[in-house]
């Protein structure tokens, strides 16, 4: 009997030392997870490259922590060493996160900065090739202004030379008044035109481009890449410092109504590029609202990608097609109602460029108001009936070739030269 209890007693302590060694070898919960996080920093985290040193700080930590488990299991310094090892990992992971942010958005103001100097660069040159352009046309339409007074003097010189009566003296007397005075009003709507076109240029310099349409309306180009991020159309901060100054420009017109239009590049589905390019265009309204600008005066339109004016082959080609234009409709403003506009336009072949720029027109001819040489109303030779205004023949091959040709002007439509904008990946 006392044989037996021996062997029962001898197996309960064997049993008992194999529980206490199996409970032994378990390491602490604070060593477990220092093991774990230590893992997912080096391994699955930016902490490699963003927090070296932390990440080295919590290697040594857990190596001590482990040699100390390897020492004494279940001691207060394992527990100590292996919680110090655990906060050490995790110091890690937030410093390389905290960094990674930190360098991630330097990049993207680094990269828009980039994109501000080179848009910057682009209208500096655009306004000094502007003002060379406006100058050169100033010489010459001065150049045909004195030429017509020229001939006007010339053809009254003639009247007197020929002894006309006094009826036909007053009719030519009339006709030269009248024709003075169209000239003086061309010479003030131009001038005008003028005026309004360098102040909104000035205003805006270093912001956007300036520039006039075939049907003299002034339009401000703004590069998406500086107003929005790519795909969205909420404005960047940036975006809204080039707008107050887009606003200030448009107070001193406050008589002109304008239309904000939308454009994209053809990347993406031609139905979002069409609701994007509406929404940024509502974005630029709604901030020119909030800075004083009436909404009633101010009409929105979405192109998307329908209306590009480069190709969309080429990232450069894309990039300009990005754009919000301002479009001032400068009717009213400078050249009377909408019918007044109308009687003024001219056919696109008698611009001195391609620019559309409404300046560089030319003046109506002379010879169309003057009277030749040939019998006048009411002469056998004339079959006008007595009373109706009798205008020269038509203008000979020879006075056509007097009338200034057309010249290649800076801007062409779909070819300008904007400067080359980064891109991070496709954006409509």
């Amino acid at each position: 009997m006392n044989r037996s209890n021996s062997v029962i007693f001898v197996g309960c302590c064997a049993a008992l030392a194999l529980t206490l060694s199996a409970c032994a070898s378990t390491p602490p919960k604070h060593l477990q997870e220092a093991r774990s996080t230590y893992n997912q920093a080096a391994n699955h985290s930016h902490a490699a490259q963003y927090a070296p040193t932390e990440l080295q700080q919590a290697k040594q930590s857990l190596a001590r922590a482990e040699k100390a488990y390897q020492d004494s299991a279940d001691s207060n310094t394992t527990h100590t060493m292996a919680y110090l090892a655990l906060r050490r990992a995790q110091q890690a992971m937030a410093s390389a996160e905290l960094n990674y942010m930190a360098t991630t958005r330097k990049a993207r103001e680094n990269e828009l900065l980039a994109r501000t100097d080179a848009a910057r660069m682009h209208y500096q040159r655009r306004l000094a090739v502007q003002k060379q352009s406006a100058a050169a046309t100033r010489q010459l339409n001065e150049q045909q202004l004195q030429e017509q007074r020229r001939q006007l003097q010339d053809a009254l010189d003639k009247l007197d030379e020929q002894q006309m009566t006094q009826a036909d003296m007053q009719s030519l007397q009339t006709q030269y008044q009248d024709a003075m005075a169209q000239l003086d009003a061309e010479i003030e709507r131009r001038e005008a035109a003028e005026a309004q076109l360098e102040e909104v240029t000035q205003k805006l310099a270093n912001v956007a481009e300036v520039r006039q349409d075939a049907g003299g309306a002034t339009i401000i180009s703004l590069d998406s890449a500086t107003l929005f991020e790519n795909g969205k159309y909420d404005l960047l901060p940036i975006a809204r410092q080039n707008l107050q100054r887009v606003a200030e420009a448009l107070k001193m017109q406050p008589e002109v109504t304008l239309t904000v239009a939308g454009f994209t590049s053809s990347t993406g589905s031609e139905e979002f590029n069409q609701t994007l390019s509406q929404n940024r265009a509502e974005s630029v309204k709604d901030y020119l609202v909030s800075r004083g600008i009436p909404g009633e005066r101010i009409d929105t339109v979405g192109y998307g990608q329908d209306r590009p004016i480069a190709s969309n082959e080429t990232p450069e080609g894309r990039a300009m097609n990005r754009r919000v234009e301002i479009i001032l409709d400068n009717a009213e403003a400078i050249g009377g109602g909408p019918e007044d506009a109308q009687e003024q336009e001219l056919p696109e072949d008698d611009y001195l460029d391609n620019t559309g720029d409404r300046l560089n027109s030319p003046l109506p001819p002379v010879d169309q108001i003057i009277p030749s040489d040939e019998p006048g109303p009411g002469d056998a030779a004339n079959p006008a009936a007595p009373g109706e205004d009798y205008l020269a023949p038509e203008q000979s091959a020879d006075d056509e070739e007097m009338q200034p040709e057309g010249e290649e002007g800076d801007y062409i439509e779909g070819q300008d030269d904007w400067p080359g904008i980064i891109q991070d990946g496709p954006m409509p």
